[in-house]
């Protein structure tokens, strides 16, 4: 996804992932069997590849080179806010309305996020796309799907997620062992705490630099699960939330931010490419592996 978003133009590309999600969405209410299911699945994950990859590059190419860290803090900020509300707001449309609506409503969403796509240019005008033209005619070469720039940000990603994958895939289960009732408030707790670590992170890399931001957030996610090793009650795990959702709020955006300050302007798709392949890695090895 990374080289068509640099060859084929970011608009195109998220326009396309948003028309597959309309498609996927509509098919969800006459999907009876398993396979079928699974299958939409797949390409709902292709197409939200496509517009993870594509929407990050947008975002790094509209900001002012200035303010990269305070906007993408803002765009994952978006981020966030989305996945905290989004999961609530599922259960509660499933809950009280059925699944059949949930899919509606999934279905409403996606035609109005088209309607935005349509009528906001994400393209930046520059020397860069000149560049990228040129690719297009280029035979393949594995370089133009990985950006080399990216790979050291990557591994970290990689090892992030792997964190992460643990906690998103057996908290539930951790709390049932634990006897810790209402487990469900770590998730609410912990995204509160990322929103907020993004509302505080472009003043905090102004202030303090990248480097400095990221060691403490580090620390803080690991004193996350040393804290976790001794919780047996709820009042501890809403601590834990609050230390890992702060610190794993701060350091997503600013791998990003490295990648897109160290990658080539008419390479940022493929640097975008390589970091969420990285953490989709990280997040699946992590709930395979622990």
């Amino acid at each position: 996804m990374g080289h068509l978003t640099d060859t084929k133009g970011k608009q195109r590309v998220i326009l396309i992932g948003v028309v597959i999600f309309i498609i996927v969405s509509s098919l969800y209410n006459v999907a009876f069997s398993v396979t079928l299911l699974l299958i939409l699945r797949v390409v709902n994950g292709i197409a939200f590849s496509a517009m993870s990859t594509a929407n990050g590059a947008a975002a790094a190419d509209v900001l002012p080179k200035s303010r990269l860290s305070e906007g993408l803090g803002f765009y994952f900020l978006g981020l966030a806010a989305a996945t905290a509300v989004g999961p609530a707001l599922g259960i509660y449309i499933v809950e009280n309305l059925g699944f059949n609506m949930f899919f509606v409503f999934a279905l409403v969403m996606n035609v109005l996020e088209l309607l935005v796509v349509l009528f906001f240019d994400y393209e930046k005008k520059n020397n860069g796309q000149k560049e990228a033209e040129e690719k297009k005619k280029q035979k393949f070469d594995i370089n133009n799907y990985f950006e080399k720039t990216a790979i050291r940000p990557a591994i970290v990603m990689v090892l992030v997620a792997l964190s992460n994958g643990s906690v998103i895939s057996f908290m539930t289960v951790f709390g049932s062992t634990r006897d810790i009732g209402n487990v469900g408030l770590f998730f609410t707790v912990y995204a509160l705490a990322v929103i907020a670590s993004r509302f505080a992170i472009g003043k905090l890399i102004k202030r303090f630099g990248v480097t400095k931001t990221l060691t403490p957030a580090m620390i803080l996610c690991g004193s996350a699960f040393i804290m976790l090793a001794f919780t047996y009650n709820l009042p501890m795990l809403i601590a834990v939330a609050l230390a890992y959702g702060f610190g794993n709020g701060v350091i997503t955006p600013i791998i990003s931010i490295i990648v897109f300050r160290r990658s080539p302007s008419d390479k940022r798709g493929a640097a975008n490419g390589t970091l969420y392949a990285a953490l989709d890695i990280g997040i699946g090895l992590g709930a395979f592996l622990w």
